[in-house]
């Protein structure tokens, strides 16, 4: 005997819960629709707006119970895989569209705004596909688990979009810096959280709680392509950086060699504070030694051969 099809909302009771008698009968392409109308599309909304509708455990419930259900049938876990990938494929191109519009420090600001939507979006959506990752992603090379996942739509989808003229924003930004003009250190302490986990093989999102409230946190064990996209570019622009500001120095005529060591210090103590402030610490070593290195090292004939007080340091 042949059952008729029903939609997803025909599987409702009266408190808005759905009546598992009646899932043999759903179609998956409709399960599917009740995933989105009860927990995407307000999420989705949320990430726009700020304002999260249809948050309730009946919505997740309801979700949940149709992936589960369909989860159970090996032929239906791909296509639910598909969806939850899709969604935040659509939401990562979308995404860049908007960042490549941008440069500066609104690409900056924009960036790292992104980046938080995107830990929240991959977060509740594998809240609500977490079933797929106890069954189907585990053990499974063909299918990443659904943080990487999340994770590898950002990357190919947005990041690699915009990194070069992200980097080159973040190169000018910190040169700002230096050059005695006040930033925004807590967007470049997100952007470096970003480059430390993109790219990383062991992700998962973290939902911590602390005397600020709640909040989510990237959780990764190497240090995603920070040191190939933002270290190494970094050290070369802060050579470049000092060589010519150390020229400027010595064609001041009105700088003396104390004045100039005095300078070289200052500037230290600044790079020092600014790996404690948003830099990975392990950037500190190379970072010191380059500044160093072109303050110190590659003027010392000039300094020593000065006639600012400097022939002095031959004595020394």
């Amino acid at each position: 005997m042949s059952h008729a099809r029903v939609s997803w909302r025909d599987l409702l009771n009266a408190q808005g819960m759905v009546e598992a008698e009646k899932l043999q009968r759903l179609p998956l392409e409709d399960g599917l629709a009740l995933i989105k109308d009860e927990r995407v599309v307000p999420l989705l909304n949320y990430l726009k707006t700020g304002v999260f509708e249809n948050y309730n455990n009946v919505s997740f419930m309801n979700a949940y119970t149709i992936i589960v259900h369909f989860g159970d049938q090996q032929q239906h876990s791909t296509a639910l895989y598909s969806f939850y990938k899709e969604t935040i494929l659509d939401f990562c191109n979308n995404t860049a569209a908007y960042l490549e519009t941008l440069r500066g420090e609104e690409l900056l600001v924009q960036t790292a705004e992104h980046w938080d939507k995107q830990r929240i979006l991959v977060f509740w959506m594998q809240r609500v596909f977490q079933y797929l990752d106890r069954f189907f992603t585990k053990n499974n090379n063909d299918y990443p688990d659904l943080f990487q996942t999340g994770l590898q739509c950002f990357h190919t989808q947005t990041y690699d979009r915009i990194a070069r003229h992200l980097r080159q924003a973040m190169i000018d930004y910190v040169n700002r810096e230096r050059d005695g003009t006040p930033i925004d250190t807590t967007v470049m302490k997100r952007l470096v959280e970003m480059l430390c986990t993109i790219g990383d093989k062991e992700v998962k999102i973290l939902k911590l709680k602390d005397e600020k409230g709640e909040r989510l946190v990237w959780s990764s064990k190497e240090k995603g392509v920070y040191r190939r996209d933002w270290e190494e570019p970094l050290l070369k622009a802060t050579g470049e950086y000092y060589l010519q500001q150390s020229a400027k120095w010595l064609d001041d005529r009105s700088m003396s060699c104390a004045d100039y060591l005095r300078e070289t210090d200052r500037r230290l103590k600044e790079e020092g504070k600014r790996i404690e402030t948003y830099l990975e610490h392990s950037t500190g070593d190379p970072l010191i030694k380059e500044v160093q290195r072109q303050l110190i090292a590659n003027r010392a004939p000039q300094l020593a051969e000065s006639d600012s007080g400097c022939t002095r340091m031959k004595l020394v």
